[in-house]
């Protein structure tokens, strides 16, 4: 199964999961980077990969030989073995964290034909993703559980971490439920002079922006009580182009 050249996102906090914490205290950092590596670069559009640990051995030099059946372990519901395909698997929230396809997307035709390939559906999808909500939560932190069920309807109001420019209530009530201290105000007056851009690019992910302006103000040692309207870097997420 070929893989497409395209764009793959990194959520900037991915370090930061509890889940990839775990693996490296168990001595399993090998895993961290296996998952890295089949989200950038072996993974169609849709989320499926190859199991092919030979290939992974060669590229990764793992201490300790993966197997091929690992995967479908170590880590939990986010990743899934493709029932009548033993040699294929697939990453749970992938398709609706890096492009948010759905039934009433120009590309659906593509995306139904790459499912149908291996015997899966849309419904499937969202089967995996109700099954699996720690996993749609943690694949990349922010993640609202069960978005893909959103873009089932062609009339269906985009997620508010997609809305641009968000409110600043949204903004304040994000901030509140992470408990990041972060002045909501602060946040929103900094992108609005900016045109809501990040860098050259208009922003997508509001609440990934918020992240980072918090992952800063850990990094830096503020208080969580204490607002900080000094922005920070304009990174909300990480891109490559393979």
């Amino acid at each position: 199964m070929a893989t497409m050249a395209t764009s793959r996102k990194i959520d900037s906090a991915f370090f930061d999961q509890k889940w990839v914490d775990d693996l490296v205290a168990a001595g399993k950092s090998h895993y961290v980077l296996l998952f890295l590596y089949l989200v950038v670069t072996r993974t169609n559009p849709v989320g499926l990969f190859e199991v092919n640990p030979r290939l992974w051995n060669f590229k990764l030099n793992p201490p300790t030989p993966f197997t091929g059946d690992d995967v479908f372990s170590v880590y939990g519901k986010r990743v899934r073995r493709v029932e009548g395909h033993p040699d294929k698997g697939i990453i749970v929230g992938f398709l609706d964290y890096q492009r948010n396809y759905g039934k009433s997307s120009r590309q659906w035709e593509w995306v139904e034909k790459d499912l149908k390939a291996v015997g899966l559906t849309y419904d499937d999808l969202l089967r995996f993703a109700d099954e699996s909500d720690e996993a749609q939560m943690e694949f990349n932190i922010g993640l609202p559980p069960k978005p893909l069920k959103h873009r089932d309807r062609a009339d269906a109001e985009p997620p508010q971490r997609n809305v641009i420019p968000p409110k600043v209530e949204w903004v304040r009530d994000y901030c509140s439920t992470r408990n990041n201290g972060i002045d909501a105000q602060a946040f929103f007056d900094f992108y609005e002079q900016k045109g809501w851009k990040v860098g050259k690019n208009r922003m997508e992910d509001w609440q990934a922006a918020v992240r980072t302006w918090e992952a800063r103000r850990k990094a830096e040692g503020v208080p969580k009580a204490k607002e900080a309207a000094t922005p920070v870097r304009n990174v909300t997420g990480v891109r490559r182009k393979f």
